[in-house]
């Protein structure tokens, strides 16, 4: 689909903030967890600018890296007395 194509334009792809973990001076572009743009695309690369296998999700990112969601959940073990 469309949607999922960027290009140097500006014109393609979807009209909304990316949401990159470090934009312009950090230069981290990685999608952070909230991103809209995080498993919106049905087909894409199979790797990532890194080497990662897409998709990762139930669809492919938009953008050269593919998020990779962390289990920030904490299991503790139930222990009976």
């Amino acid at each position: 689909s469309t949607s999922c194509n960027i290009d140097q334009s500006g014109f393609q792809g979807l009209n909304v903030d990316p949401q990159f973990v470090a934009p312009g001076v950090g230069e981290d572009y990685h999608l952070s967890d909230t991103s809209p743009a995080i498993d919106v695309c049905s087909v894409g690369h199979d790797i990532d600018l890194e080497g990662a296998s897409r998709p990762a999700g139930i669809g492919y990112d938009i953008g050269a890296y593919e998020h990779e969601a962390v289990d920030r959940h904490l299991y503790l073990p139930v222990i009976k007395k």
